[in-house]
């Protein structure tokens, strides 16, 4: 039972034992009145009723409806004549009231008859609209339809559910769902096969909107009328089976129908057009066999409606037979499962656990470089109880929703590969693992380090991802971080990590040895997650010779976060643009009244490039040299010459603040991208 509905089913069973229970009158010394219970009429002005109340004390009347006036609220000792009247009632309505007179109370029930409307008739379409209007419950309307699908007959609780459709198909957004609803005047059901899919239906009730799907409240709903269809499909059959599901191979299969009309006709969706087709249609009296051959299924599990149709002369009727076929797994990533649409086919995917949400029941979170999702009761999750965050899981399934959340149904696990946490000298103390088929699998959480100095180490936050993590343990080289479970490599510079971050990666322990027989000890790893370090506020730069003088904006690729030595000079504030594949562009406002700039350039050691400065319609190229200083990440320490000091000179002096922009190339194999500016300057005095 939908949980909404069980207090309000309580509240009626109770109203329904209370109204059918005889009581015999309370007599009270304190009060009493001439009538207990009192109807008024419904005709159009004021409908009144005037009763005799008898007290031994004062007495009021308390909590009275807006619909209601009575008069006099209140009373002293003795016999007093009160009228209980109403305006014309748009519906029928009743409430108890009570007198209080010294400590005790007697009550009186009041109720006015409406007169009884004819609801109005509407398709399903329209029912539906309907349903958004009164999210919490309509007034009563009647829905005409055709019963496209049935969940239960239940002659145990006498209720069905089943949708309506204007069509007969079952189709997203087209159907109304009858919850729990009765049969004809609010009776129970009590055979089961009171109606079939194909039956066009007439039901009563309250409609309204639950988290999004339209329905009749829980048993306020009742059918008012049943055409039966003159066609109906029997079973699928195949190979003299009732079928459930084709199998893979496909094959012919037969549709036993019972038909009181004249002719059938058979529909297929054109979606399944290219793998199922009707091979024969055969007649006698009211039995036909339909013959269709499928396909075999090179894809997942797949689905479709067939729909058969005959006429009567003046009217058709139609009914809908499922067809299931079963397919091979598809195996996705998990943003390509969470993409899909919510399909019986079968997928496998696989992550790493980022949370148990219920081991009791197998609900856990997990995640590839992609994305991440959900899986609900996973149904062997018993068997892997030790299933912890940070494992990497395969399972497969189905993919479900339920409240806007993607799910991963009907799911069974696969595989596991446990996780072990540890510290990151605990990690690169272990042995080397198979590089092709790691094994033994650890999450390490530390921070990220430039660890250059140290022979065979490299820092590199851009394109591999090399950097010590360091935690209170000591310390882990790391050579190599993909994006994530299955993601890639040479990518690092996509996750946004910096140094000083906090960064924890899940990873295998391997090393490298080099020609002179030196060995580095190094872990191999994928991203789970990071957190921002802090950021140390930046020393205040030096002005001089090497200082950026000029307001510069910086565009795609560009950064002006790192510090350097020059020639000795430390703090000067440098503007890095481009990175290893990608170019860069920042703009340097020159003020009026100069006529050039000024500046040193150095392209990445061993990348000499060329810088794009553009003024207007007018472009100059400058080659521009590598230098030893220009790698990793600042702080850069930094040698220069008067070789790599720049001019450009605009000619004559700017009669009004000029935009320079600078531009480096787009990457190639060779990386000649990135490049550093500083001693940033408006050329004013000219010689």
């Amino acid at each position: 039972m939908k949980a909404k509905y069980i207090i309000a089913s309580l509240a009626a069973a109770c109203a329904l034992a209370i109204g059918c229970t005889k009581e015999t009158p309370t007599l009270l010394d304190e009060i009493q009145v001439d009538s207990s219970y009192i109807g008024l009429t419904n005709n159009e002005g004021t409908n009144s009723k005037t009763i005799t109340v008898t007290a031994k004390d004062s007495w009021s009347i308390n909590a009275i409806p807006e619909w209601l006036t009575i008069n006099p609220m209140s009373g002293t000792a003795g016999e007093t004549k009160v009228t209980f009247s109403a305006e014309k009632a748009p519906a029928t309505r009743e409430n108890t009231i009570k007198i209080s007179c010294a400590g005790k109370e007697q009550t009186i029930i009041i109720k006015q008859e409406a007169e009884k409307v004819e609801p109005k008739t509407l398709n399903v379409e329209e029912a539906i609209k309907i349903c958004k209007e009164y999210p919490a419950g309509s007034p009563v309307y009647r829905v005409k339809g055709i019963v496209c699908k049935i969940n239960e007959i239940s002659v145990q609780y006498g209720n069905a559910t089943f949708f309506l459709s204007d069509n007969g198909k079952f189709e997203d957004g087209k159907w109304l769902e009858v919850y729990r609803g009765l049969w004809i005047d609010g009776a129970a059901f009590t055979k089961g096969d009171e109606f079939s899919v194909g039956d066009e239906l007439i039901i009563e009730g309250v409609l309204m909107d639950y988290n999004g799907t339209p329905e009749t409240k829980e048993k306020l709903a009742n059918v008012y009328q049943v055409n039966k269809s003159l066609i109906k499909c029997d079973s699928l059959v195949f190979n003299g089976v009732k079928l459930e599901a084709l199998p893979i191979e496909g094959g012919n299969f037969e549709a036993a129908l019972v038909c009181k009309g004249n002719g059938v006709s058979v529909t297929i969706p054109d979606d399944a057009k290219s793998w199922l087709s009707v091979t024969g249609i055969q007649t006698a009296g009211e039995k036909a066999t339909v013959t269709f051959l499928a396909a075999k299924n090179e894809t997942g599990d797949r689905s479709t409606e067939l729909t058969f149709t005959t006429t009567d002369g003046s009217k058709n009727y139609s009914a809908v037979a499922s067809l299931a076929q079963k397919g091979a797994i598809l195996e996705v990533t998990v943003k390509e499962f969470n993409d899909a649409p919510k399909s019986s086919t079968v997928y496998r995917v696989s992550g790493i656990v980022t949370k148990i949400d219920d081991a009791t029941k197998g609900n856990f979170h997990f995640k590839d470089y992609s994305a991440e999702t959900y899986a609900y009761k996973a149904t062997n999750f018993a068997a892997y109880s030790t299933l912890k965050v940070g494992d990497i899981v395969t399972i497969i399934g189905n993919r479900d929703e339920y409240n806007g959340t993607i799910e991963l149904t009907n799911g069974v696990i696969e595989n596991v590969k446990p996780v072990t946490v540890k510290t990151a000298a605990e990690a690169i103390a272990l042995p080397d693992d198979d590089k092709n088929d790691p094994k033994n699998y650890v999450m390490v959480t530390g921070v990220v380090t430039d660890g250059s100095s140290i022979p065979g180490h490299k820092f590199d936050l851009e394109t591999y991802g090399n950097f010590e993590l360091v935690d209170e343990s000591g310390s882990a080289y790391v050579y190599g971080v993909s994006t994530g479970w299955k993601g890639e490599t040479k990518k690092f510079g996509t996750l946004g990590v910096k140094e000083g971050d906090k960064l924890t990666i899940i990873a295998y322990k391997t090393s490298y040895t080099d020609k002179s027989g030196a060995k580095t000890d190094e872990l191999v790893g994928m991203y789970v997650s990071h957190e921002a370090g802090e950021t140390p506020e930046p020393p205040t730069p030096v002005v001089s010779e090497y200082s950026i003088d000029l307001k510069y904006t910086l565009g795609s690729n560009a950064y002006d976060d790192g510090i350097a030595t020059i020639n000795g000079t430390e703090n000067q504030k440098v503007l890095k643009i481009g990175t290893s594949s990608k170019q860069g562009s920042l703009s340097v406002t020159v003020p009026a009244g100069a006529y050039g700039v000024s500046f040193y350039a150095i392209a990445w050691k061993g990348k000499a490039t060329k810088v794009e400065f553009k003024v207007g319609d007018q472009a100059v190229s400058k080659d521009i040299a590598p230098n030893d200083g220009a790698t990793g990440n600042s702080p850069y320490t930094i040698t220069v010459s008067d070789t790599d000091k720049y001019e450009i000179n605009f000619g004559g002096s700017l009669s009004a603040d000029t935009e320079v922009t600078v531009t480096t190339p787009e990457g190639t194999a060779s990386d000649k991208c990135r490049a550093i500016f500083f001693g940033v300057k408006a050329l004013t005095d000219k010689k």
